[in-house]
């Protein structure tokens, strides 16, 4: 069984870091009657900004496996299940929308994906409601970079941000989901390391 979900997660790392770009078309987020007219210094700024965000769901997709891969009870798995395939839908979309405006997802991309999947897979080795707050802690910081991004994109951007709105409201109900399963509230220290690993992602993907 165990081997059998390392072989689902290899799968899915594969999928996350080359697939090609049929696997990136998802409309849900991004209707197709949404049209950004941008200036090239703003389509510079909005992918930018959107490899920063397609890079966040690359680590998601990484984090939250390696916490399924060590889930113990039937109900944390499940709600893993959702997020990991809720997720998915926004790495998705996020890739459609650098698709859109001609730029290259991250090249740290499978160094980001390793360091979360190890990450991922400790949180769920100290059991079940530190990985939940884990969820929870995560899809906090989530929500205030989002909030963060929607204010920074150019105003006529209306596909990225619609894309982000979206994204935001599944990342809320993600963490209060985690949080009503009855996930820990994560020490103070541990907070700020997963901010300032945040951060300097944040820094590597706006740039290159």
């Amino acid at each position: 069984m165990f081997c059998d979900q390392l072989i689902v997660e290899f799968d899915r790392a594969l999928k996350t870091l080359f697939s090609g770009e049929d696997y990136f078309e998802n409309s849900e987020y991004c209707p197709a009657d949404l049209v950004s007219n941008l200036s090239p210094e703003e389509e510079k700024l909005s992918g930018a900004l959107m490899r920063v965000n397609h890079t966040g769901e690359v680590c998601a997709q990484a984090l939250y496996s390696g916490q399924l891969l060590m889930a113990r009870e039937p109900a944390v798995k499940s709600l893993l299940v959702k997020v990991v395939d809720e997720e998915n839908a926004h790495l998705r979309a996020t890739g459609r929308r650098l698709r859109e405006l001609k730029v290259k997802s991250s090249k740290f991309d499978p160094f980001f994906y390793g360091g979360a999947f190890i990450f991922g897979t400790l949180a769920g080795v100290l059991g079940d409601r530190w990985s939940l707050g884990f969820v929870a802690e995560t899809e906090k910081q989530v929500e205030k970079h989002l909030e963060e991004h929607l204010g920074r994109l150019p105003n006529h951007d209306h596909r990225s941000k619609a894309v982000l709105t979206k994204m935001r409201e599944d990342e809320i109900r993600h963490g209060l989901e985690a949080s009503s399963q009855g996930g820990s509230e994560l020490p103070d220290k541990v907070r700020s390391i997963m901010g300032v690993t945040a951060g300097v992602m944040k820094i590597i993907a706006y740039r290159v």
